[in-house]
């Protein structure tokens, strides 16, 4: 999973929130401005989280298998939407958007320890 944030006025709700993804489903690793996320969904292709922005996407896993596709943000599942919303979403906005949008075996709910939404 990958937060796109606003540095200046969402670090403490980015941190809040991958402490809490993290706890209630381990299988999934929840990274922030990514560099090659931010890229491919800037304009300009800059490596700069947009003003305001806290945008929650699931996206997939390189076709290698190793690791996760950063890139594919660009063509992710918004989970949530500050830009949208007018205010970043709260940690069980998120929580219930994962567990409608992803199955349990990559939530790690099946006890198979999980595929892993793992974009990061």
């Amino acid at each position: 999973m990958h937060v796109e944030y606003d540095e200046a006025a969402h670090t403490d709700a980015f941190i809040h929130l991958a402490d809490v993804v993290e706890e209630a489903f381990p299988a999934i690793a929840v990274d922030g401005n990514v560099a090659e996320a931010l890229e491919a969904i800037s304009p300009g292709g800059e490596a700069r989280a947009r003003a305001g922005a806290f945008e929650v996407v699931v996206c997939a896993p390189r076709a290698d298998g190793e690791g996760v596709d950063f890139a594919s943000v660009a063509r992710g599942k918004t989970l949530a939407s500050a830009l949208a919303l007018g205010r970043a979403p709260t940690a069980l906005e998120v929580i219930d958007a994962l567990e409608r949008a992803l199955d349990a075996t990559t939530l790690g709910l099946d006890g198979g320890g999980g595929g892993g939404a793992r974009c990061g």
